[in-house]
């Protein structure tokens, strides 16, 4: 269900709506399907080198950088919020 967006602020909380559940869903896939590859290495194969790490850690960053961008994308990167920085001191 998509609301109605007739103004500009209700166009922009929407896209901010849609960043934070698609990281949502993305952090839930992350968790899934890594707490699946540790198990498998866990009941298959624990005697070698934890292979799971590298898929964990490299998708791990790519989950930071989705939450970065979800959720602090614009007061990170903003002017406005850089110029209230600035006032406040």
């Amino acid at each position: 269900m998509r609301p109605d967006l007739t103004s500009d602020q209700d166009r922009a909380l929407w896209r901010m709506a849609k960043a934070r559940a698609g990281f949502k869903m993305h952090a839930l896939v992350y968790v899934l399907v890594n707490t699946f590859l540790w198990l498998l290495w866990a009941f298959t194969d624990n005697i070698s080198e934890p292979w799971p790490i590298f898929t964990t850690l490299g998708w791990g960053v790519g989950l930071l950088a989705n939450y970065i961008s979800a959720y602090y994308r614009n007061t990170l990167f903003s002017p406005e919020a850089e110029y209230e920085r600035l006032k406040r001191g």
